[in-house]
């Protein structure tokens, strides 16, 4: 049986071949990146909101725009039942691993803020990344156990 993977919203869909709709998936990574950075804007809101800041001259309006931006996927790519994704997390690039249970917990394969990786294939346990800091390179790693070796 066919399937179709792609994203739209940092969002995982997978179309199969057998007439169902899309089952969409959430990134967890990018769900629980953004719920840590409402979590630490709310802790400091007294600083920067209300008459207080206004006063110490720390006001700044809430403004929520920039967190949209400031995570995203990059590239999907299947590797048995698993998806095996990049994303640029606020600073962060990584490869993550996903299951295709909704309830299930998702790997950290590598992430750093050294890297940004985009584009990605992954054939047979062998992945293909585009790695990018300033000039473009094709990696390949071998991919066992969340472990990744990179030949460069």
């Amino acid at each position: 049986m066919g399937r179709i993977i792609y994203t739209a919203n940092n969002r995982f869909f997978v179309k199969t071949d057998n007439g169902a709709g899309a089952n969409d998936y959430d990134a967890q990574m990018i769900v629980k990146y953004f719920n840590n950075m409402k979590n630490i804007r709310q802790k400091n809101e007294w600083k920067t909101i209300g008459s207080g800041a206004r006063f110490m001259n720390t006001y700044r309006p809430g403004n929520l725009e920039y967190l949209e931006n400031s995570a995203s996927i990059n590239g999907v790519s299947a590797c048995g039942g698993e998806l095996i994704y990049s994303a640029f997390l606020g600073g962060i690039g990584g490869l993550y691993r996903k299951t295709l249970e909704k309830t299930a917990d998702e790997g950290n394969i590598m992430s750093s803020n050294d890297i940004q990786v985009y584009k990605l294939s992954v054939f047979g346990g062998n992945c293909a990344a585009s790695v990018g800091g300033g000039e473009q390179l094709l990696e390949n790693c071998q991919m066992a156990n969340n472990l990744v070796e990179l030949d460069g």
